[in-house]
């Protein structure tokens, strides 16, 4: 083989592995950009989930009497502000239907009972 075809070869080859290293990094970083955007937009769902749930059991407990020696009471009193507030449950479903990578939203307590669950089968 003459010199001049080995050093095309060679070039060729170079620009080649260039080329190819270069796009597998910007893969790569458009692929973590991809990530960091859906879990930072997901996170913001979780926020507004967090403090929907709050402000219910805020609302919901405000005028109920209570037992200290009866936690199951206070376990009823939190599932029922739970599952009957509107503001709560407009902002699950606005979550869930608006949402590309959310497809399911569970409210649950330490017990693992489901309080609230946009899944029909929770």
């Amino acid at each position: 083989m003459r010199l001049k075809t080995k050093l095309v070869l060679a070039i060729t080859t170079l620009v080649f592995l260039i080329s190819g290293l270069l796009s597998l990094v910007y893969v790569f970083q458009l692929l973590h950009s991809a990530v960091q955007q859906s879990y930072e937009t997901n996170r913001v769902f979780a926020n507004q989930v967090q403090l929907a749930v709050r402000n219910a059991l805020e609302t919901g407990l405000s005028d109920q009497k209570v037992d200290p020696n009866n936690p199951a009471q206070l376990r009823n009193l939190a599932a029922e502000a739970v599952r009957n507030n509107a503001a709560l449950q407009a902002v699950v479903e606005s979550v869930n239907r608006y949402s590309l990578t959310v497809y399911d939203i569970n409210i649950g307590d330490r017990q693992s009972i489901t309080l609230l669950s946009t899944n029909p089968e929770n």
